[in-house]
């Protein structure tokens, strides 16, 4: 079970009063990491002007900025007040990445470039074997003067680029990751009348990131914007009844997309047409070039509704509520948009014999378009009971459940009976939309007691002791993001497998 939060936001009053507030943290007292790398050249903008005056600075840098203000007050007085507040965050995050390139043979000696002679050397295929696209890939060129996708290893190697034995990485680089966010919030509360109160709340936060993966040049790009929206109105039917009714809607939008900085535009590293660079492992030893699984666009919009319901009846206090939850969760990822290769070993890589391919994506299709709902509802009572002074019983009940959820479009199904179900034909042996059949969250009864007695009845001790049953309502958006990918007909993808380790096996089969 996860905790139990309770967030109040500040409102206004009869005075204005506000505050502004900035934190700044730098590295000027940072400690140096030991694996962090000579700054000689300035590599990729890493470091500031000081690195720049002071060649071969280590610590890597780093900025973090945090600021905002708030302010509230009357718009009339006794009646309605406001009160606002924003909050920015800029950050620049020098890190040193490590990881795994090409041994430093597959490169030539001298000009650090894959050539087909090098390539021949570190995986042991002789030359006239060696496969001229994977060796115009190597050596595709990303910047002027620097040919190739794998950079020569810069760390912990022999004279020849060779890793070190008990290493873990052979190269390291620099690389600052900005970060910045922005968040606001304003609140209007209105007293209608001594029996009625009512406040309006919006908050909006929208936050940006440049991630760093594998190598200088791969770039995850995320961004993310939240809006919340909060209706609330409190009504005192007597001095032992009250009722607080609330409606809400929330917005979390995420969208992330995986590229090359600067872009990688050869047509030799394309996988799939009009799309960028996708994934390739060129051996179980170096490091992917990796990218984000599913490029997207996700959205996760919630309507809610809550009453509570507060009533003192002699020694009892009796509590009533429900909280009802409508999702509308529009997805479209990109699952396998760019494709991906990986050859098991340099010798297969050298030939142009991979081991797992996936080669055709529905990419831009909206067979990978979902539009999920799904409802919750939960209903509660409470009694705390004041039996005697000195003992008080807490007696409760809750039920929680959810509907299943089903793809509003009518974009998914679910097999109910293997025997009968063709993989092309979704109506036969399928169930459409719903995501499965039965819903055992129906069955969600949650009881509860508690007991508080005072034992020497002058209120310095108390023993306090409780029992239940709890379930939680199950988390699906990892479930429901994945069910975009990989539902023929609605979306198809080739994988091509290859068992072979030589191409002479391979023309002898």
């Amino acid at each position: 079970m996860g905790g139990q939060t309770t967030v109040v936001s500040k409102g206004g009053t009869n005075q204005f009063h506000g505050d502004v507030f900035d934190y700044l943290r730098n590295d000027a007292l940072d400690a140096r990491n030991y694996f962090d790398a000579l700054d000689k050249l300035n590599f990729n903008g890493f470091g500031t002007d000081k690195s720049l005056n002071y060649p071969g600075k280590r610590i890597p840098p780093f900025h973090r900025n945090n600021f905002g203000a708030a302010f509230g007050g009357p718009i009339k007085k006794d009646k309605t007040f406001f009160y606002a507040v924003y909050e920015g965050l800029r950050q620049t995050w020098g890190q040193t990445v490590a990881t795994n390139t090409l041994p430093g043979n597959c490169f030539d000696s001298g000009t650090h470039v894959v050539t087909a002679s090098s390539l021949s050397a570190c995986s042991g295929v002789a030359t006239s074997n060696i496969n001229p696209h994977v060796l115009h890939v190597l050596t595709a060129p990303i910047v002027p003067g620097q040919m190739g996708l794998f950079p020569y290893p810069n760390a912990n190697i022999d004279s020849s680029g060779i890793r070190l034995r008990g290493a873990t990485f052979n190269y390291s680089f620099p690389y600052i990751q900005p970060t910045s966010e922005n968040y606001g919030q304003i609140r209007l509360d209105e007293n209608l009348s001594n029996s009625d109160t009512f406040f309006a709340r919006y908050t909006h936060e929208h936050a940006e990131q440049v991630a760093n993966r594998s190598y200088w040049y791969n770039r995850d790009y995320v961004s993310g914007a939240m809006q919340f929206a909060t209706l609330s109105e409190t009504h005192i039917f007597s001095p032992a009844l009250l009722n607080t009714l609330r409606g809400s809607f929330s917005r979390n939008l995420v969208f992330g997309q995986s590229t090359t900085s600067p872009r990688i535009t050869d047509p030799g590293t394309i996988l799939q047409p009009g799309q960028d660079m996708g994934g390739f492992t060129p051996a179980g030893s170096v490091t992917a070039l990796g990218f984000i699984a599913a490029d997207g666009r996700y959205v996760n919009n919630i309507y809610t509704y809550s009453d509570d319901l507060y009533w003192t009846k002699g020694k009892h206090a009796f509590k009533f509520g429900t909280l009802i939850n409508n999702f509308h969760i529009p997805e479209n990822g990109h699952f396998n948009n760019r494709g991906n290769v990986q050859f098991p070993t340099l010798s297969n890589l050298a030939q142009g014999i991979y081991s797992y391919m996936v080669t055709l994506g529905g990419t831009l299709s909206p067979s990978q378009a979902r539009y999920w709902g799904q409802k919750t509802f939960g209903f509660y009572f409470q009694d705390d009971y004041r039996v005697v002074p000195r003992l008080t019983l807490n007696l409760g009940f809750r039920w929680e459940f959810g509907t299943i959820p089903t793809e509003l479009k009518g974009n998914n199904w679910q097999i109910r009976d293997l025997a009968t179900a063709d993989g092309n034909t979704p109506t036969q042996g399928a169930v459409p939309s719903r995501l499965w059949s039965n819903n055992p969250s129906l069955k969600a009864f949650s009881p509860r007691i508690g007991f508080a007695w005072d034992p020497l009845g002058n209120g310095k001790m108390a023993i306090r002791g409780g029992a239940g049953i709890y379930y939680d309502i199950a988390n699906l958006g990892a479930l429901l993001f994945n069910t975009s990918c990989c539902q023929p007909p609605l979306d198809v993808f080739t994988t091509i497998n290859n068992s072979y380790s030589s191409v002479a096996a391979m023309k002898a089969a």
